[in-house]
């Protein structure tokens, strides 16, 4: 079936002896085509001088490459090995200036470069000296990268042509946002437990204990008189061993424990009229401090017995009426200070609030403040962009272990742990 989609056209740039290479990055362009433009509304055509330039009388021959298709370009992908090309009389070749024309003008730039073997008799040492030279440069969004055979090429850049895509498209949205006065369709802001909505922006606090004598928990002893009376038959026929670090493991648990949660995102029809087929996807990231982003949050709770183990989980209702089941729904780590989400809604109804039934935890060391980028995706609408803030405080409270197993204790008698 048709669909609409923009179009972002991607310059392969490349000396003679790169042909292999030229062709991975066409299958590559169209292999993200396949898996993502339908769904996100975008397609990738690559654009090469010798399928799209047309020849001109009296013209310089790199001036009308320039004008016909490196200009139109959104962004270039240049790969070398041993060559630079021929200088065209205003740069060191006409790959050099193509690629310096789309850096210069601001757009995305991403370099490769071989470190495959070669023949040392068929180097051109002039040349490859230009092309050493050539690698020095730099450009405001560029990437450079080097690979050692034409598979970990393809790998390479199949994964950082997806990174660099969230970026364009995110950034094209805010663009497109600008140019039109379209009014946005939907809102995102942060739930609660009870599918409390937080405003945007909202701060939330996170209480870490600390043990204030860590040194002096002593080895668990069980006491015949207060003996766990489910346990009576397990010492009948069956051999349970008494965990000698109970108290040592609750106190563990309750340091390693803190995270605020369960927290969903809240999703408000903005337009008269439903908006379907919704596809989020986030960039969190923590502005201030370091920061922990979890699709669950389960830790084993502490037991007397070693033989017995059980997990914690925060409750999550779905009972509610507005909680929204997601077709997708993920969120993993796409560097070592940046998370990524992705979520998928079928339909959010107008001017009401869908909160969405998965939930997530964040965690956080000291105070620290998280940014929620995000692009979103939509039947209805062009992609358009929206942003989450949350400002995370962290208190700290120092407790001896005789009051955190006090603690445990009166949350186990509650259901909680065990």
């Amino acid at each position: 079936m048709p669909f609409d989609a923009r179009v972002f056209q991607v310059l392969i740039a490349s000396p003679g002896d790169v042909h292999q290479e030229r062709e991975i990055l066409a299958e590559v362009v169209y292999e993200w085509n396949h898996v993502n433009s339908r769904d996100r509304g975008v397609v990738l055509l690559p654009l090469r001088w010798e399928t799209h330039a047309t020849p001109e009388m009296g013209s310089r021959a790199q001036a009308v490459i320039n004008r016909q298709v490196v200009d139109q370009c959104d962004m270039v992908v240049g790969v070398f090995w041993t060559r630079l090309g021929t200088p065209t009389g205003k740069a060191e070749s006409g790959t050099a200036e193509e690629i310096a024309r789309v850096g210069g003008a601001g757009k995305p730039v991403m370099l490769y470069f071989s470190r495959s073997k070669v023949d040392p008799e068929s180097i051109d040492i002039e040349e490859y000296g230009r092309l050493r030279e050539f690698r020095g440069n730099t450009y405001p969004r560029g990437l450079v990268e080097s690979y050692s055979s034409t598979s970990e090429f393809r790998d390479k850049f199949a994964r950082q042509l997806a990174i660099k895509m969230l970026e364009v498209v995110a950034e094209d949205a805010v663009d497109n946002e600008r140019r039109s006065a379209t009014k946005k369709l939907v809102s995102l802001a942060l739930a609660e437990e009870e599918a409390a909505v937080l405003p945007n922006p909202a701060t939330v606090t996170l209480a870490r204990v600390e043990c204030s004598n860590l040194t002096e928990i002593p080895d668990y002893i069980e006491d015949e008189d207060k003996a766990d009376p489910d346990n009576a038959g397990l010492r009948i026929g069956i051999s349970k061993r008494v965990n000698p670090n109970y108290y040592r493991e609750i106190v563990d648990y309750f340091r390693r424990s803190p995270a605020y949660g369960p927290l969903r995102l809240a999703v408000t029809g903005l337009a008269d009229q439903g908006v379907r087929d919704l596809y989020v996807e986030a960039r969190i990231s923590g502005l201030v401090g370091e920061l922990g982003v979890f699709p669950d949050f389960n830790l084993s709770a502490p037991k007397r017995y070693q033989e017995s183990y059980g997990m914690i989980t925060g409750n999550i209702s779905i009972s509610q009426p507005f909680l929204r089941p997601s077709s997708k729904f993920n969120v993993s780590r796409s560097r070592p200070d940046e998370w990524r989400m992705e979520l998928e809604l079928p339909v959010v109804q107008a001017q009401r609030t869908v909160v969405t039934e998965h939930a997530f935890w964040i965690n956080a060391e000291s105070d620290c403040d998280v940014l929620f980028d995000a692009t979103i995706y939509s039947s209805d609408s062009t992609p358009f962009p929206a942003q989450v803030k949350l400002a995370v405080r962290v208190e700290r409270r120092d407790m001896t272990w005789q009051e955190i197993v006090k603690r445990f204790e009166e949350w186990s008698a509650g259901g909680i742990g065990g």
